[in-house]
């Protein structure tokens, strides 16, 4: 097992073992043929409230076992099976895997928008496992329907998660992109420099932006993004000289290559001798 990790009590007795021979060996013998939890741990022993602006989970570690080939589902939860996340093993071999999904402190009653969010507070750490089989109707050949059978539901795994309060809403703006095009140009031709800033956060916010082109400032300005907006503004810079432009957005590095025209090359008449 790894370090903090709990041995799982049998799902089908209750039976503890204090060492994973043991349960391995307890299911083989008397419950074989069916899926089974063999190890649990929390990486954090937390997990922040859920908000309709953010949803949060904490990751939770397990290793399951599953008899055959068919389709299983392992389910992690806190509070009621409304807040379940799962992970499913489907068309693989026998063997043990890793089952651990995440402990959600939000669960959907419906379509989007329909959350309910957990209170804050220390919750026991659940399981269920179900298996999902594809029934035919062998009145309608060709048809018929998923059905569930639920294996076991709501084992206390001896594990506990605190809910804590989330940070106030904040805005998180960043720079997402930065396109130079064309890669390269003549003397004299623009160049297009497309800025993306995006908005990760919970509320609005701005952040200024710099560009710079061979270390020299062409364009500073305050951008202001809502929530979720993901949107650029374009620059244009005219070069005077061939050669190689390094492009600098807030850390963010690009180049692009002026070629020399015609006219920026001296030409030396010799004339012709007959």
């Amino acid at each position: 097992m790894s370090d903090g990790a709990v041995l799982v009590p049998c799902a089908y007795c209750g039976a503890d073992f204090g060492t994973e021979e043991s349960l391995v060996a307890h299911m083989e013998s008397r419950h074989p043929g069916k899926p089974y939890l063999v190890s649990a741990s929390l990486p954090q022993s937390y997990v922040l409230q859920s908000r309709s602006s953010s949803h949060n989970a904490a990751p939770f570690d397990a290793r399951g076992y599953v008899p055959d080939s068919r389709y299983y589902q392992f389910h992690s939860w806190i509070g009621s099976d409304a807040y379940a996340d799962a992970v499913s093993i489907r068309d693989q071999p026998a063997g043990f895997y890793e089952v651990g999904a995440s402990i959600r402190t939000f669960g959907v009653t419906g379509p989007p928008p329909h959350y309910i969010y957990l209170p804050l507070g220390t919750y026991a750490v659940r399981t269920s496992c179900v298996l999902i089989e594809w029934v035919p109707d062998p009145t309608m050949p060709g048809t018929g329907q998923w059905e569930l059978l639920w294996l076991w539901q709501g084992l206390d795994i001896g594990l506990t998660i605190d809910v804590i309060e989330a940070p106030p809403p904040a805005p998180d703006l960043f720079i997402s992109g930065v396109r130079i095009q064309p890669a390269e140009v003549s003397v004299g031709q623009p160049v297009e420099i497309l800025i993306i800033v995006a908005n990760r956060g919970e509320i609005t916010g701005s952040m200024a932006v710099t560009c710079s082109v061979n270390g020299e400032l062409i364009d500073a300005r305050t951008v202001t993004r809502t929530p979720g907006q993901y949107e650029g503004y374009y620059l244009y810079f005219t070069p005077q000289r061939a050669g190689t432009y390094q492009v600098e957005v807030d850390g963010i590095a690009g180049s692009f290559t002026v070629l020399p025209t015609l006219s920026s090359f001296a030409i030396t008449d010799y004339g012709v001798r007959e």
